[in-house]
């Protein structure tokens, strides 16, 4: 199985340790609140990722922690291709 595609084939397993080892852990916790709300939207991924955008601004969250903390939800890993490339 080719790597990039194995998130779709198999549920990563990612700790809260992990992704407080790639972003700050107070911004994984409010990150955690900010994806349940944003989840609403998932269905158009634009306004998903619009809603996340938005929210970690008035956070004052770093997009890179955002967009980390989604890699690792989805692919178990803080590196790979653009998500929307996904």
């Amino acid at each position: 199985m080719v790597d990039a595609l194995r998130f779709y084939f198999e549920t990563p397993e990612v700790t809260h340790a992990d992704i407080c080892a790639m972003i700050d852990a107070q911004n994984a916790v409010t990150l955690s609140t900010i994806v349940a709300h944003a989840l609403e939207s998932i269905n158009n991924a634009n306004a998903f990722v619009d809603m996340l955008k938005a929210s970690s601004k008035a956070q004052n969250i770093p997009l890179k922690e955002t967009f980390t903390f989604i890699r690792m939800a989805l692919t178990g890993t803080p590196k790979g291709p653009a998500l929307r490339a996904c």
